[in-house]
């Protein structure tokens, strides 16, 4: 959904995708925090384990969504893209097929966006 229309149209998420997002965005940051332990001597990671496990029972409460972001970011002509640098906003466009990096043959029509409230 959109708040206007025509090439300054606003789009904003649905919560589920915003959850989605935001967990997937989670599961990121607490890896990026794990895969320095795997290299050196053996440290008690338990309270990581224990929000990946959190981040994940929030990523399967939403899979249908995290599987389209995972398959969107594939699909992108940007090699800068990732989950760390995807937001809300930039990914309602792709959504929408509003990104410039998104090839043509994505069809993104049937997802669901809330309008944007401003």
């Amino acid at each position: 959904m959109r708040n206007n229309t025509g090439a300054n149209a606003t789009y904003t998420l649905s919560t589920e995708y915003k959850e989605a997002l935001r967990a997937m965005k989670d599961q990121a940051s607490i890896a990026g925090k794990m895969l320095p332990l795997l290299d050196g001597p053996p440290v008690d990671n338990s309270a990581l384990r224990s929000e990946l496990k959190e981040v994940h029972q929030r990523i399967s409460q939403h899979s249908r969504e995290c599987s389209r972001i995972v398959k969107l970011l594939m699909a992108s002509d940007d090699a800068a893209l990732t989950i760390e640098t995807l937001d809300e906003q930039r990914l309602a466009d792709i959504l929408h097929g509003r990104d410039v990096y998104m090839p043509a043959s994505q069809d993104t029509s049937s997802l669901p966006c809330a309008p944007k409230n401003d």
